[in-house]
């Protein structure tokens, strides 16, 4: 798994709170004598929001096409995509998304490799076609999870009677438990095609926020769930990155040249 010096990085900037269960943090933020934020520079010499490991490999790649007959979705943990629409605590953040052809929505996983180790750490669904100029913090708490999970699925689906053993209750325990894959796709909700969408977070269990991705006309264009595991423009470097990004980078700027402490804690640099 990434090795994150500054885990504690991801909280304060884009809201991810969390265990930190699936990491390794080595610094942990308690008094100004007992830790150090390691910090990570990029060619030009601007700090990251998150450290990042030397050797680490982030790529995006397609996951699978999403149907969403209604173009409403709703975000969750992955352990309540079983049981999704059946209370409060299973009914996530819903979201309507744009229209596109068929109301088919590619989606894609942002991948980090590290020591021959795979993990996905975000996931995007993509609305239009279109280049993404400016990012924004569409929902603070996009989705919660216990499981170290984040989950994507239709209304169709949440609107359905569940029973124990659905297939998605199946899908979750066998492949994600189990086989302890990274992720699973399912066709529940009566309608062809993907309905379902389980991803391991990279980071453990927490809340983590919902990213929005607009155009130059400024239609949405994609939508992201993040757990802020790697550094955004590593991930994305593609339009204006969110404002607490960019606040984190300005705030690891001013610690290095030993100007402000973050969070009660001095900086360091270290090399990549």
């Amino acid at each position: 798994m990434l090795v994150l010096a500054v885990a504690a990085a991801a909280v304060a900037g884009l809201r991810v709170v969390g265990s930190g269960d699936d990491t390794e943090a080595t610094a942990t933020p308690t008094t100004p004598e007992s830790f150090v934020w390691d910090v990570s520079l990029d060619p030009s010499g601007r700090p990251y929001d998150v450290f990042v490991h030397p050797g680490v490999e982030i790529d995006r790649r397609p996951l699978t096409v999403l149907h969403a007959p209604s173009r409403r979705v709703q975000l969750m943990g992955g352990e309540y995509l079983a049981t999704a629409g059946l209370d409060e605590t299973n009914r996530g953040t819903p979201v309507t998304l744009g229209e596109r052809p068929g109301r088919r929505y590619p989606v894609h996983a942002i991948w980090q490799t590290y020591d021959r180790q795979d993990n996905t750490v975000g996931a995007v669904i993509v609305e239009r076609d279109t280049p993404v100029v400016r990012w924004t913090t569409l929902h603070e708490v996009g989705y919660v999870t216990d499981g170290g999970t984040g989950g994507i699925t239709t209304r169709e689906w949440a609107a359905l009677p569940k029973e124990s053993g659905n297939p998605i209750e199946a899908l979750y325990w066998a492949e994600l438990v189990q086989k302890r894959k990274l992720f699973f796709l399912g066709d529940a909700d009566g309608h062809p095609g993907t309905d379902t969408i389980a991803f391991s977070n990279g980071w453990g269990d927490g809340s983590f926020p919902a990213i929005a991705g607009y155009d130059a006309s400024g239609a949405r264009a994609a939508l992201v769930l993040w757990s802020a595991a790697v550094p955004w423009r590593l991930a994305f470097a593609q339009g204006t990155p969110p404002a607490e990004v960019t606040t984190r980078e300005n705030e690891f700027a001013e610690c290095v040249k030993g100007l402000l402490l973050v969070e009660g804690g001095p900086c360091r640099v270290r090399p990549q």
